[in-house]
């Protein structure tokens, strides 16, 4: 597993939320929203999304519903709900945090201070 893998794997479940809150998709459209918007740094497989998607649904994040798609096909699209908009606002609040201590410390150049903790 390659390290952008790794941290993508943290996210999904943020992402997916995130999409679903603006708007109802089914399963292979959600695959290419990730793949167009993150301009191919995040594909996702079917495989390992619908997991995730399941996780989120027996929680109460999201549920789901059949429509008819193009001809005779029957589609399962997602919907989020209000605790899945709670959790999505939990999630955001906490990526934020930990982006912000992340950029600090991969920011942090003053080195005479960093000696003094090491001592």
């Amino acid at each position: 597993m390659d390290y952008k893998d790794k941290f993508k794997k943290g996210l999904l479940e943020m992402l997916l939320l995130k999409i679903l809150s603006e708007h109802d998709c089914y399963g292979y459209q959600i695959t290419q929203i990730f793949k167009k918007v993150s301009k191919g740094n995040i594909v996702v497989r079917e495989p390992s999304m619908y997991p995730i998607l399941y996780r989120l649904q027996k929680r109460g994040f999201i549920s789901s519903y059949k429509e008819h798609g193009h001809g005779r096909m029957e589609r399962i699209y997602y919907h989020i709900e209000k605790k899945g908009l709670n959790e999505l606002d939990l999630l955001i609040t906490a990526y934020e945090q930990v982006k912000y201590g992340v950029d600090e410390l991969l920011n942090y150049q003053y080195i005479e201070e960093l000696r003094e903790y090491a001592e």
